[in-house]
C-alpha cells in the first residue's frame, strides 16, 4: 500500500476510473470532475477514548487558487483500530465520491459511510442510501456496475449493483458456503441470486468439490 500512497500523494485524484485509498494523515490534491477547478484536501484521524473509542475522521476541502474554505467534513466510526478514506465515484455520474470505514468484519470486510458529490448545492452530502455497498468494491465504470465481496465464516458473498435512480440495486448475488457432502468431506455450495421482477430469485444452485 506505501506505493499507492505516493502515487496518491503525486497525483491529481479525479472522478473518472480511479479508485485511490488513504490510510495516513495527508493533504492531497482532488479534481471532482474535469469541468471543475482542482482542490486541496486535508485528511487527518484521531481517536477519541473520553466517551467510548472510536475514530474521528476530519477532512478539509479548500479551493487551491487562493485557500478559501470549500467544505469541512467530520465522520465518527466505532472502530479505533483501523480508518481508511477512499475515493471513487460510486454513483457513475463522472463525480468523484469518498467513502470512510466504518466497521470491519471478522475476516476483514469493511463497511462504510458514504459521502456522494451534490452537483446541485456543489457539496459533498452524506449518502446513507450507499451503505449496503460494503466489503471489497470493484467498479465497472464500462458497464455502471459495482462488485462487492464479503466473507463470514465459511461463506463468501460477491453482489452485484447497478444504479437505479441514484441509488444501488442488487441484481445478482453469488454466495458459496462450505457445506460437507454425505461422506463427511467439505465441499463448496453454490447459490446464483438475480433480480427478476423486482425481487431477488434463486436461479441457479450446484456443488462445487474441487474449488
Amino acid at each position: 500500500m506505501k506505493s499507492l500512497f505516493s502515487l496518491v500523494l503525486t497525483t491529481l485524484i479525479i472522478a473518472i476510473n480511479l479508485q485511490a485509498q488513504i490510510y495516513l494523515d495527508s493533504t492531497f490534491s482532488i479534481q471532482i470532475n474535469p469541468s471543475l477547478p482542482p482542490l486541496v484536501a486535508t485528511f487527518t484521524v484521531t481517536t477519541d477514548y473520553k466517551f467510548g473509542s472510536h475514530v474521528i475522521y476530519h477532512i478539509i476541502f479548500r479551493n487551491i487558487s487562493d485557500s478559501s474554505l470549500f467544505q469541512e467534513v467530520v465522520d465518527t466510526s466505532d472502530i479505533f483500530d483501523e480508518s481508511e478514506l477512499n475515493f471513487l465515484d460510486i454513483n457513475f455520474d463522472k463525480y468523484l465520491d469518498f467513502n470512510l470505514v466504518t466497521s470491519v468484519g471478522s475476516q476483514g470486510s469493511h463497511g462504510y459511510h458514504y459521502w456522494t458529490y451534490n452537483k446541485n448545492i456543489r457539496r459533498f452530502e452524506k449518502n446513507q442510501d450507499f451503505e449496503e455497498v460494503c466489503g471489497e468494491i470493484k467498479l465497472d465504470p464500462s458497464k455502471q456496475l459495482i462488485h462487492t465481496t464479503n466473507y463470514w465464516g465459511s461463506t463468501c458473498c460477491n453482489e452485484t449493483y447497478r444504479i437505479q435512480n441514484g441509488k444501488p440495486l442488487e441484481i445478482e448475488c453469488e454466495t458459496l458456503e462450505q457445506v460437507l457432502d454425505r461422506n463427511g468431506h467439505p465441499i463448496w455450495h453454490t447459490t446464483i441470486e438475480k433480480l427478476i421482477n423486482g425481487k431477488m430469485k434463486v436461479v441457479k444452485q450446484y456443488d462445487n468439490p474441487d474449488q
